[in-house]
Formats: structure tokens, sequence, C-alpha cells
């Protein structure tokens, strides 16, 4: 059997009002489909929309989880005059406010064998409209409590680890065993704490059982001493008897004397008796601080057990996200390796990789600078674009030419060589049409000219080709210079990103230590 411990953490409601919170734990017990039902209540919470409660852990025991188990959570609103001195009258005449519920099934419970510990917000829905009226964080936790299901989930436990008896990878087949090594030294340990708590139970029984053994034979003893004083206080009680005796006694001066002596010992048991009566009267005034200490005493050892419960669910909880802690820091630690190598690896190719020249990084800068001239000139005629209305002035335009000019002098240079080269041709060409215009004029040299235009078109198609052929080159140089940047940013990005991820680790690593 298992028991299933739930921790109100958090509720938040839509209105403000005073409420408490029920859960109820309906189990269907097969095959005889017979239904067993726990219920717990919270204390009141007063004029809130935000509640909080002292008793706000419920424990819902005796669960086998191979039956169906439905937990259901009600919100009631209790009235708005709350008695807290009479709690029985309270939660009369109150109205249910919102309701959630929530099946175990099998991947949550798989989930909270894993997790040992859970946390969950379930929403709570008006009985109504079926609208969203609120919300509760709730803290699950999964206790197994009979020693042959610890037992069945300790086995569970092994054979997720264990290792396939057909393979051959020793590697493998070590580092499960190790981990089984892990769970049965903390089943071992586990072990131990329990026999030692059950040699606990033995002693306070054989105490017990020593105690109950004195507490008969006192009963016996009182129980005659009881026969006893019923004996004699039946005896004086007895009025009639009395009455004859002091009839008969009195007839005699004897008689008379013995109940003088009577009287007399009678008046002085009185006065015995009220004097002590009087004693225990002011021991009992002076105890009746003492005992109102004890009070709240017991109080204070009720509410600090409580405490203490709490205080070991929360511990539970959190050495259990220790653990999972430390599974996280073995498998950083075990990765190190891995990021080292690679690392390396990346190192290794950076060097073996293409290397930027001194005449590419020179190219780059350049790029570079004349990208930062650029962002300038944009700002630059976005501003005076603003200021003239959406216009640029001409001589503006003129000294942006000419400081594109300036700026750029290879360009300046070659466009100066090609407009020489232009007209050189220029004169040549002229001075042939010159040339022919006088033999034609002449008739001399007539067929000359017919051959200039069958080969002018050989010389523009060979034109065509160097200048395609000079622009291919460029384009060329250009991707490639561009693949190479491409390259070196791209390894230079893969280790800033590793060398970053290595800091992450190791200061996680620090942290953890």
């Amino acid at each position: 059997m298992s028991a299933i411990t739930i921790m109100i953490q958090h509720c938040e409601l839509k209105h403000r009002a005073n409420f408490f919170l029920v859960g109820q734990c309906d189990a269907v017990i097969y095959p005889q489909k017979a239904k067993k039902t726990q219920k717990f209540r919270t204390d009141i919470s007063t004029d809130t929309e935000y509640p909080k409660w002292s008793k706000n852990v419920f424990k819902f025991a005796n669960i086998s989880l191979g039956n169906r188990v439905l937990l259901k959570f009600g919100c009631f609103r209790a009235k708005e005059s709350v008695d807290m001195t009479r709690p029985e009258k309270a939660t009369e005449n109150c109205t249910l406010y919102g309701s959630a519920s929530k099946l175990l099934t099998q991947s949550f419970i798989t989930k909270m064998r894993r997790d040992k510990v859970i946390e969950e917000t379930m929403i709570l829905l008006d009985p109504d409209n079926n609208l969203e009226i609120g919300r509760v964080s709730l803290v699950w936790k999964l206790t197994v409590e009979e020693l042959e299901d610890r037992i069945y989930e300790d086995v569970r436990e092994i054979e997720k680890v264990y290792y396939d008896q057909f393979t051959s990878d020793e590697g493998e087949i070590h580092t499960k065993l190790d981990k089984i090594e892990k769970i049965a030294a903390k089943k071992q340990k586990d072990l131990d704490e329990v026999m030692g708590e059950q040699d606990k139970r033995i002693e306070a029984m054989r105490s017990l059982a020593i105690d109950l053994a004195m507490l008969r034979k006192s009963k016996e003893e009182m129980e005659d001493t009881n026969k006893k004083l019923l004996h004699e206080l039946n005896t004086r009680q007895n009025v009639d008897d009395v009455h004859i005796q002091i009839d008969v006694l009195s007839t005699t001066p004897q008689g008379v004397a013995q109940l003088k002596e009577k009287y007399a010992k009678l008046i002085a048991k009185f006065y015995i008796e009220r004097n002590r009566h009087e004693d225990l009267e002011e021991d009992y005034q002076k105890l009746k601080p003492q005992l109102k200490e004890l009070e709240k005493t017991k109080k204070g050892i009720y509410e600090l057990e409580n405490a203490i419960q709490e205080q070991k669910f929360h511990g539970d909880r959190y050495n259990d996200k220790l653990a999972r802690i430390k599974a996280s820091k073995e498998t950083i630690q075990s990765q190190e390796k891995l990021i080292q190598n690679l690392t390396e690896s990346i190192k290794e190719g950076s060097k073996s990789g293409p290397k930027m020249t001194s005449e590419l990084e020179m190219y780059l800068q350049d790029l570079g600078y004349k990208r930062t001239r650029l962002l300038e000139k944009h700002k630059q005629l976005q501003l005076m674009i603003e200021l003239n209305d959406g216009k640029l002035p001409r001589d503006y335009l003129e000294n942006i030419q000419s400081e594109e000019l300036e700026d750029n002098p290879e360009e300046v240079s070659r466009l100066k060589r090609q407009a020489d080269s232009l007209m050189s041709r220029i004169q040549e060409v002229t001075g042939k049409l010159d040339m022919i215009k006088d033999d034609f004029q002449l008739n001399k040299n007539f067929e000359a000219i017919e051959d200039w235009e069958n080969e002018k078109p050989n010389y523009e198609i060979q034109i065509l080709q160097y200048e395609n052929r000079n622009q291919i080159l460029e384009k060329q140089q250009k991707s490639d210079t561009e693949k190479h940047a491409k390259i070196v940013s791209d390894l230079k990005h893969k280790i800033a990103s590793i060398q970053n991820s290595i800091d992450e680790r190791s200061y996680l690593m620090h942290t953890m230590n």
C-alpha cells in the first residue's frame, strides 16, 4: 500500500470572501468495485482572495496504485460572519465556489515514482457555468509504506538500470553495475534505518508490555482498596443504625459520655479535614498558573510536531532536488572531456583550414572603413532630405560625387586610364577615317573601306569578350574573397560560442562546488 501527501502551496481566487478547501480521495477497489473514500478539510481563511491555510497538508493513506484513484478538490465559500471559536458551526450554510479533479494515470504515477516530489497547478472551475474562477498550486509526494511494496519498487528501480545480458560492451556493463551498486548501497542504508526503527519499536513494545502488567496489578490493588472504602462508606452512611445507636446510648450516663467522646472525635476529624481541604485549595491555587503554562507547553509541542513534520516534508523534497542536481553535475563532468576534444578539433581545423592573408585582412579593413563612411553619408542624406522637404540641393549632389571620386582613388585612376585609352583609340580611328576619306575622294584604296567594314564586327566582338572576361574575373575574385571571409567569420563564431559554453559550465561547476 502507498500514501499520497498533498500540500497546498498557493491559492488564488477571483472573489474576496471566507474560504476553506476540502480534499477527497475516491479509490475504486477491483474486482469487487468497492469504493473507499477519504476526506480532509483545511481551516477557514477569512476575507481574502489569496487564502492561506495553516492546515494545508492532506495525507491519503492505504492507497493501492493498481486501483482507480480519483482526487477531488472543492473550494467552499463560508458565510460572512464566522465564529472562529466554534469551528463546527463555521462550515454550516456554505456553498461550493469551485472544484477540480485529478485522475491518477499510469504516466502520472511513473512521474511521481521518478521525481518523488511534483509541483502542479490546478484550475478551479465554477460548478454552474464551467468557467475558471481560481487556481491552486499543489505539491505531490508518493510514499510507499508496506515492505512488500517497497521491495517491488526497489526491484523496478534496479531493472531500469540493469544491463542487457546479451551485450558485450564491458564499459557499458561496468557503468551500469556501478549504478546498481550505488542503488544497493542506498537501499542498504534505508534498510539499516528501517531495522533500527524496528528495534526501537520492539523495545517500546517490551516496555509497554511491562507497563501494562504493572497497570493491571495496580488496577487489581485499586479495586480491592475501592471495595474496602465502599464498605466503610456504606457503614458510615447508614443513618438508621447511627440513630438507633444514639437513642440507645442516650438513655444511660455512660452512653452519653460515649456519645460526647465520639462527637469530640468527629469534630476533631472535621477540623483536620477542613484544614486539609484548605491546604489543598491553597496548593491548587499555587499550581494553577503552572497548569496554564503546561497547557501552553502542550500546545507548543503539538505545533512543533506539525512544524517538524512539514520540515521533514520539505527536507525530503530538497533532498530529491539535490539528487537531481548531483545527476546533472555528473552529466556535466562526463561531457567536459567531449567539449575539450571538440574544442581541440575545432582549433586544429582552424589551423589546417584556409588562413586569412594579409591582403585579405587589408581588404576587409578597407570594406569596414567604407561601410562606416557610407553609414555616415546615409545619415547625412536623411538629415538633408528632412531639412529640404524631401529634396536634395544640386550643389550637395555635386559635392557627394566629388567626395566619392576622392574616396576612390583607385577607381578614378582606372577610369582615367580607360579614358586615355579611349581617347587614343578615338584619335587613331579619326586619323584612319581621314585617310579613308581622302582616299575615297581620290578614288584610291576604296577596297580598304570595305575591308574595315568587314573587320569592324570582329574587333567589337573581341572588345566585348575582353570586357566580359574582365567582369568574370572581378566577380570570381570578389566571390573568393567573400568565401574566405565567411569561413574565417564562421570559425571565429564557433570558437567564441564553444568558449562561452566552456566558461558557463566551469562557472556552474564552481557554483556547485
